[in-house]
């Protein structure tokens, strides 16, 4: 157990120094792509840890800028009055305009644990019970490619799901129609979808 930690906190760490970057562009539109064959979740996956989703976030004037991560949870079509985990950061006048962001489940024996990690913000990492069902079938990924996509000010994006069913298989959804991922939710015995939202000045949520 303490290994697994130690390999987790070395790898978020990495992620973090990583979020450090700067990028010269000129362009003032706030970007987002998936980065879903990068070093860091290659790692993860070698170190058998569990499921990583990693992104680049590309945020102009992000000292003034506020950003939120979190992850929503349904169970048989219903979603949980509160978020699984949540991360907000920003309004950092030392913030660089473009990082890392992301979303990891570290699959343990008798326990989860669910982290989320930010540039310049220190990670959450959530032990929970096992929520995690070992039957059926699961599946998880993407709902942007490596394309970047343009985040609009105040709108929620829905940036990655892990699925479960109590099937043998499960159904392909389109992750970036909205009609298709209510199927999706209606279908599955549990979704997560992980969430962003950027804001001018202080949160809202």
């Amino acid at each position: 157990m303490k290994r697994t930690y130690l390999l987790l906190t070395t790898l978020l760490l990495s992620l973090l120094l990583t979020s450090s970057c700067t990028n010269n562009q000129n362009d003032e539109a706030i970007t987002i792509s998936a980065n879903q064959h990068s070093h860091y979740m290659k790692k993860f996956k070698d170190l058998n840890l569990g499921i990583l989703y990693d992104f680049t976030l590309r945020l102009p004037h992000a000292d003034k800028r506020w950003v939120t991560l979190w992850i929503e949870k349904f169970t048989d079509g219903q979603k949980e009055s509160q978020s699984l985990l949540t991360l907000g950061y920003g309004l950092n006048p030392n913030q660089t305009p473009e990082g890392n962001i992301g979303f990891g489940i570290l699959k343990q024996t008798e326990l989860h644990s669910f982290f989320l990690y930010g540039s310049g913000a220190k990670s959450v990492i959530q032990p929970t019970e096992n929520i995690l069902s070992k039957e059926g079938a699961s599946t998880w990924g993407y709902a942007i490619g490596n394309e970047k996509v343009e985040i609009q000010i105040g709108k929620e994006l829905v940036l990655a799901a892990y699925r479960q069913t109590s099937e043998d298989f499960m159904q392909t959804y389109d992750l970036q129609d909205e009609d298709s991922m209510k199927q999706m939710i209606n279908d599955d015995d549990m979704v997560l979808l992980l969430k962003i939202k950027i804001e001018e000045g202080h949160p809202s949520r």
